[in-house]
């Protein structure tokens, strides 16, 4: 007779305990680790600070950088020629991947 399922907050730790155990495959303990929630302790350690940046996010930094630019045009193309340079902007920190990765997010 299969066992009952326990709550969803022992459900995990059941399924870990089973695989320890040999009773559970790592195939089917896959499957609710793939659907934790993208801000998880598992998904941080595996993706990095990828995961705390989507794809809107990169856009609005890049946003944020094209007004930047443009800010540091217009003061400078109107500033005398007497006056000190304005220092270019720096642009918005992204998150790093490894260079063999591309960006899975965008």
């Amino acid at each position: 007779m299969p066992r009952l399922s326990k709550p969803t907050c022992c459900a995990t730790t059941r399924r870990l305990f089973d695989w320890h155990r040999g009773a559970l495959t790592s195939r089917r303990l896959a499957v609710p680790v793939r659907h934790l929630p993208g801000d998880s302790a598992a998904n941080r350690d595996l993706q990095g600070e990828a995961v705390e940046l989507d794809c809107t996010t990169h856009l609005r930094a890049a946003t944020v950088d094209h007004l930047a630019v443009g800010n540091w045009m217009t003061v400078t193309i109107n500033s005398g020629e007497d006056a000190d340079p304005v220092e270019y902007p720096e642009a918005v920190q992204r998150p790093r991947f490894p260079e063999s990765e591309e960006s899975p997010l965008c």
